[in-house]
């Protein structure tokens, strides 16, 4: 049986934040333009903020802006979520993204 599947933009996005959201460290996602800043300062609610899908061929590329628990070994939480991610993404969909991590502040809990 041949076919083809597609894997709409949201849903990558919805499988990243899950993986962000189940590592140790993070506290919180930060926003990634002007737009989900603002969205922010007005209280309105943005589930995908920060993080940035991009599409390079057949690549998926995944940018995460986190914001980190003080105290906490800053290289390990990125690892961990670089783990994460590429387990989530293999399991769920059979594919391995190219994945950055960019720490945008440390917050006090």
């Amino acid at each position: 049986m041949k076919g083809k599947s597609f894997i709409h933009e949201k849903s990558i996005k919805d499988i990243a934040i899950l993986s962000a959201m189940r590592c140790y460290g993070i506290v919180g996602l930060a926003p990634v333009n002007v737009v989900q800043r603002v969205q922010k300062v007005l209280g309105w609610s943005e589930a995908s903020r920060g993080v940035e899908i991009a599409f390079k061929g057949k690549r998926i590329l995944i940018t995460f802006h986190v914001i980190l628990s003080k105290g906490i070994n800053v290289k390990e939480v990125v690892h961990n979520l670089i783990d994460q991610t590429e387990y989530s993404f293999d399991k769920m969909v059979g594919i391995k993204p190219e994945i950055s991590v960019i720490v945008e502040g440390i917050k006090e809990e």
